[in-house]
């Protein structure tokens, strides 16, 4: 076999090789592939525009818990929402979940219990929460229950900010959301935070 023979046997070998690859790549992506249907997020300057809101009020009163009780006697329940993760985010930065102050978190359950008829807070969460783990004797199964049970989860998918409902007609111990479930520089375990609420004698 000659130079021009081995040559043009390897030029067909290579040809060949890239048609394969290249019907293989097709199918994949006609066969196998799938679209996601990822949940819509609110879009990002809602939230942004939301933030600034609240953040402009906290620093003209100087007195978080003056601003949250002014959202929540507004009805301003996605404003009072940000305003409570924003407080428990600030209290992360120097204790962990297991030893956040007690007085804040009372403070943070009286208004929403107060403003919300008793249907939101802290205490409502942990009641619940105890209930499904009664149940189960499972935290991890308990857990899941537990959000079907307030609305932070539907169809077996966690809701996003944009999906929370922010209405008093919203499940009970829908709020306050918190934000540790998709994002948080101080994210926590949820079964440490209503240990802690119970530790604190919030109900």
């Amino acid at each position: 076999m000659n130079k021009k023979e081995i040559f043009l046997l390897l030029l067909t070998t290579i040809i060949t090789g890239g048609l394969i690859a290249f019907f293989l790549g097709y199918l994949s992506k006609t066969i196998f592939y799938q679209e996601v249907d990822l949940p819509q997020r609110e879009p990002k300057d809602s939230l942004e525009n939301e933030s600034i809101k609240v953040e402009t009020k906290i620093k003209s009163a100087n007195d978080d818990f003056q601003v949250l009780e002014s959202f929540l006697k507004n009805k301003e329940l996605k404003s009072a929402d940000l305003i409570t993760d924003s407080i428990i985010q600030k209290e992360l930065i120097s204790n962990s979940v297991k030893t956040l102050d007690c007085t804040k978190l009372k403070q943070i359950d009286n208004l929403w219990q107060k403003y919300s008829e008793n249907k939101f807070g802290y205490a409502k969460q942990l009641l619940l929460w105890k209930t499904e783990n009664e149940i189960t004797k499972d935290p991890g199964v308990a857990y899941k229950n537990f959000m079907d049970r307030v609305g932070w989860k539907v169809n077996n998918k966690t809701l996003f900010q944009s999906d929370i409902n922010y209405d008093l007609n919203a499940k009970t111990g829908h709020l306050p959301w918190h934000s540790w479930q998709v994002e948080g520089k101080y994210r926590y375990d949820f079964g440490d935070f209503v240990n802690r609420v119970q530790t604190c004698n919030i109900r």
